[in-house]
């Protein structure tokens, strides 16, 4: 069971996110204009929007639902899903950053969300043993 207050600022966070995604639209029209010029593998959006689905998913159950069944597969899974740790994402952080703000803060509150929910998964499993 999550706890009320969790819920709540994981769900202010997330809506937050909403927010910050539609105000990187610019951004990320122009990302997308330049790697889709450049055929590239290591598309910034195409691992950006995978993550978010993924993280997204897990909090929406989590703030939903306000509980959690599969604790010891969840915790691993978000875990290996860093988002400004991610190979692509890091590398265009670092080459990008400063051209693309609204995208960066985006991808920071991802990685919040993410964080959020991993110690969330984390007391409830605590609480459980």
């Amino acid at each position: 069971m999550v706890p009320e207050d969790k819920r709540k600022q994981l769900e202010e966070l997330y809506e937050t996110s909403f927010a910050l995604y539609q105000a990187s639209g610019p951004d990320r029209g122009r990302v997308h204009a330049i790697w889709w010029e450049r055929d590239d593998d290591d598309d910034p959006l195409g691992v950006m929007e995978l993550l978010a689905t993924d993280i997204g998913g897990y909090v929406s159950r989590l703030v939903d639902r306000r509980k959690f069944d599969d604790l010891e597969e969840a915790i691993p899974h978000l875990r290996r899903m860093v988002v400004l740790d991610d190979p692509t994402l890091q590398r265009f952080g670092r080459e990008h950053a400063g051209e693309y703000p609204d995208l960066m803060r985006y991808l920071q509150i991802l990685e919040t969300i993410r964080c959020e929910a991993i110690a969330i998964l984390e007391a409830a499993r605590a609480s459980r043993a």
